[in-house]
């Protein structure tokens, strides 16, 4: 029924056209005008006109109240955008705790703080870079342990990428937009957060930042945050790779009065900008630690950083990928208050360009290249020099630019540290870069005194409470007050002194120390037995040592004589038919030129025979 309906109407609509097509349905000269008149006013056309002018008007409506929209938000609305790469987005966006999951923080710094469900967030665990932390415990003052692993799983929720999340702060909207940036490239990062509050008081929105930045700076009080060059990309920036707890300085040992030494003038550093724009001087600070392995220069540096409230930007001069630029850059980027760190520098760059040391085995295998073919040579050669390659591109030129050159950047400390302080180029090591050389020895009689005090404490977290295992008393009586046999202030200083007393001056290093120490730290008393055992294992490990680096040295020597042995015969061969060509050559000349040649008539004519042939 109804297809005969719709298909009656199409009919009388295609012949109502028909007709207006005709041209002696109008008078003479009028038919197109009437044409276009009829078709005009023909009910179906305008319907059909009706339909586009509304859609028409709808979309003027949607562009119209989008600029709306666009220009209340500029004249009502503050709006910031928080690059990846800006500390304010780790506030916002941070590794532990971001905007979204701070409901209790942001409550007591900006009350009636309003936020959307968990459910329109996204859980950002993916790319390999997880973050959900099940095993920690935001309470404040209550430290996650191993067995906190199986507690119930406490996910970070952040807005999810390409959508809009509102919170409320009492009655003002504040809205995220996390995107990508289509623009990016080493000065922009990829992703962008983008903050918009309906207000248009400064004052207010300030708030909100100062809010974001305390609910952060809550999960690392007790931490310091450690960064690398980003290798991802070209862009001269900083990756945050780690956070670590803070280290107390107590807890290094080095000579009387060193390490407070360092602190105070950190310190006063960081206090003293205006004086060093006064006098026209860079308002930088380079140390360097050098001496012995295992004497603590590294854990000197995380104490002082701990100590000053200071983060870590480690630079990897063999980092792939570094040249002199992306170093430059990342220098400059470093921001005041940082605490900037090259470690081994004087192994650091394969190429050898600062320092003219080479390995043991590098003279070998130069030799050993003398003597192959020439093929096999430039191979080795080639693989050598791709492998530097790989290793980075930083020359010592452009490192002496990047620790102090125009570009530099202002306010940050500097420290390199090298076990060999003599094979460094005195241009890296002059005053202006490295303003203090602290010069690190094996451990003293002293230094083994406090270490055996930092170890076995009587006070703190994790005091101890006997010298031995023998000590133990049969029964507790589980009351507070000591008992019998436990160790006190007095007991550990003489244990120290005793201990000290059994190490000898300068032979070994804090770390062997603390190695020995670790094997007994529940007991002090059992770690002053082993002292001498201790010794003696260590002084054989060092004479075994010797031992093999003499047989090498003595294998070394006698490969240096199998090859000279080789080179003498293979140059005497070598004389010896010098001479012979020498000797012979004299003759040859006088052979070819008394040889007569033989003339054509000379030759011998065969007679011929009986049958003609020859």
């Amino acid at each position: 029924m109804n297809n005969s309906k719709n298909a009656s109407l199409l009919l009388n609509a295609t012949e109502s056209l028909v007709v207006a097509a005709d041209p002696a349905f109008f008078p003479s000269g009028l038919g197109a005008l009437g044409t276009i008149y009829h078709l005009l006013t023909h009910p179906k056309i305008k319907d059909w006109v009706q339909l586009i002018m509304l859609g028409l008007v709808a979309e003027m409506t949607r562009r119209l109240s989008k600029n709306i929209l666009i220009w209340a938000k500029h004249v009502f609305c503050i709006t910031s955008s928080h690059q990846l790469n800006d500390e304010s987005y780790d506030w916002l966006m941070g590794p532990n705790r971001s905007l979204l999951d701070a409901r209790p923080l942001l409550a007591r710094k900006m009350p009636q703080v309003r936020l959307p469900p968990f459910s329109e967030c996204e859980v950002n665990a993916s790319n390999g870079h997880s973050r959900i932390r099940p095993w920690l415990d935001r309470k404040k003052g209550k430290k996650s342990t191993i067995q906190d692993k199986k507690a119930p799983p406490k996910p970070r929720y952040i807005p999810n990428l390409g959508e809009s999340h509102t919170i409320w702060l009492g009655r003002t909207p504040v809205q995220l937009y996390r995107k990508n940036n289509k623009e990016a490239c080493w000065y922009y990062d990829k992703e962008v957060l983008e903050v918009t509050m309906l207000t248009q008081s400064r004052r207010r929105f300030e708030d909100l930042l100062v809010a974001a930045k305390a609910a952060y700076l809550i999960d690392d009080e007790e931490k310091i945050t450690v960064k690398m060059v980003d290798e991802s990309r070209d862009s001269g920036d900083w990756r945050q790779i780690a956070t670590k707890n803070k280290r107390p300085l107590t807890s290094v040992v080095t000579e009387a009065g060193v390490k407070e030494r360092i602190e105070r003038d950190i310190m006063e550093f960081l206090k003293s900008e205006n004086w060093y724009i006064s006098r026209g001087v860079p308002w930088r600070r380079g140390f360097l630690l050098h001496g012995v392995p295992g004497c603590g220069k590294t854990s000197l540096i995380h104490a002082l950083a701990s100590a000053c409230d200071l983060d870590i930007y480690v630079v990897s001069l063999a980092t792939q990928g570094l040249t002199d630029s992306k170093l430059n850059r990342c220098m400059t980027a470093a921001p005041a208050g940082s605490v900037v760190v090259m470690e081994d520098i004087d192994v650091g760059m394969p190429d050898g360009s600062l320092t003219l040391n080479r390995r043991d085995g590098d003279d070998d295998d130069e030799e050993e290249a003398e003597d192959d073919d020439s093929d096999s040579s430039n191979k080795r050669k080639d693989k050598k020099n791709k492998g530097a390659a790989r290793g980075g591109g930083v020359t010592l030129s452009g490192l002496l630019n990047a620790i102090d050159g125009v570009a530099g950047s202002e306010g940050r400390i500097l420290f390199m540290t090298t076990n060999h302080i003599e094979k460094l180029d005195p241009a890296l090591i002059r005053p202006g870069r490295a303003d203090i050389h602290v010069e690190f020895k094996n451990a003293s009689k002293a230094m083994c005194r406090d270490l055996f005090k930092v170890f076995y404490p009587v006070t703190g977290e994790y005091p101890v409470k006997y010298a031995r295992s023998s000590d133990l008393p049969l029964s507790f009586s589980g009351s507070n007050e000591k008992e019998a046999g436990q160790l006190t202030q007095t007991d550990i200083d003489s244990l120290a002194d005793a201990f000290a007393a059994a190490l000898p001056e300068r032979e070994f290093s804090p770390a062997q120390i603390q190695g020995m120490l670790m094997m007994h730290r529940v007991y002090p008393g059992e770690a002053l037995d082993a002292v001498p055992a201790w010794i003696a294992e260590k002084r054989q490990e060092k004479v075994d040592a010797e031992k093999k680096k003499e047989e090498a040295a003595e294998a070394k020597r006698l490969r240096e004589e199998e090859r000279e042995k080789k080179r003498a015969e293979k140059k005497a061969k070598s004389d010896a038919n010098d001479g012979v060509q020498e000797v012979l050559a004299p003759a040859l000349e006088n052979k070819d030129t008394q040889t007569p040649k033989a003339e054509p008539d000379s030759l011998p004519v065969t007679p011929a025979s009986e049958d003609g042939t020859q």
